[in-house]
């Protein structure tokens, strides 16, 4: 599927004007019903291109429930810690601490010349594995993870059409790998920022931002920013339905907790994505003509 005009031109033929009112916006139960139906024709691809995501990605594979989920965990686990200090505080904990720190200055102060060597050593080695097993996660993340959830949004929109192959998931790479790059890294930067204006702002621009990798499959010619910005302007008028949207998986989620994941594996992550890519389709299906 292809858009029926460009970012840049910012809006459409005036004779093709797209007006909400003209056209029946995409309801929750279509988009699921047509989610199943992909999934069943192609099950086991789904499947494995699901489980993949699961491993690569974490958790959701790219669920925006789950990065809002995600959004939220991180502030209250910095607000969390500002109020266990101040319990500390008053509960005594600081001062047990403040001697155990004590006790460690003082076995330091007894050890020999050689045993302090051979503790900064070890400390150092410590240091050094772990700074570089970080620059090893975070190249990878950028470079290879980021990439990937183009790659594998494409399979999904491609599956939404007909059965697809597992090789759709090479769009990742090809045309404009470093292109993915770039937008991906530029789309996390964004929601981060975004983030650290706490909690609502953070959550309503994952949602602006959700289809960027199904965009960036579709459009690889668009700059990172022209990309983000189309997401943005496709997503208006949509944030709320797909927030309703992930809000009706919970159920399933829930069910695939009591089952350790072997459900949320088997059914329920495939039916979301083949649902997910439904939901991108029907999108531009309403804006056609306008971008």
């Amino acid at each position: 599927m292809v858009f029926e005009a460009t970012v840049a031109s910012g809006t459409g033929n005036p004779e093709n004007e797209y007006k909400k009112g003209d056209f029946k916006m995409w309801s929750i139960k279509e988009v699921k019903q047509k989610g199943k139906v992909a999934m069943k024709a192609n099950y086991w691809m789904t499947f494995a291109v699901s489980l993949l995501m699961m491993v690569l990605i974490g958790g959701g594979g790219g669920s925006v429930a789950r990065s809002v989920h995600s959004t939220v965990d991180q502030q209250l686990d910095i607000k969390n810690g500002v109020e266990n200090v101040s319990g500390n505080e008053n509960n005594g904990v600081v001062g047990e601490s403040e001697n155990i720190a004590s006790e460690i200055v003082e076995n330091i102060n007894d050890m020999s010349d050689m045993e302090i060597a051979a503790l900064i050593t070890m400390l150092m080695t410590v240091f050094a594995a772990i700074t570089v097993l970080s620059i090893f996660y975070t190249c990878f993340n950028l470079l290879i993870t980021k990439p990937l959830e183009v790659g594998f949004m494409n399979f999904f929109v491609k599956n939404s059409e007909a059965p697809a192959a597992f090789g759709e998931i090479k769009r990742a790479f090809s045309p404009s790998w470093m292109g993915n790059v770039l937008t991906m890294f530029l789309r996390s930067l964004y929601l981060f920022l975004w983030t650290m204006l706490f909690i609502i702002p953070g959550c309503v621009k994952i949602y602006s931002y959700a289809l960027v990798p199904y965009i960036r499959a579709e459009r690889p010619e668009l700059g990172a920013n022209e990309t983000i910005t189309l997401s943005r302007k496709l997503m208006n008028g949509n944030k709320f339905r797909m927030f309703l949207f992930d809000l009706s998986f919970i159920g399933w989620e829930i069910l695939a907790l009591l089952t350790c994941g072997i459900l949320n594996a088997f059914y329920v992550m495939p039916y979301y994505n083949c649902s997910k890519a439904e939901i991108y389709r029907s999108i531009l299906s309403e804006n056609a003509g306008e971008y």
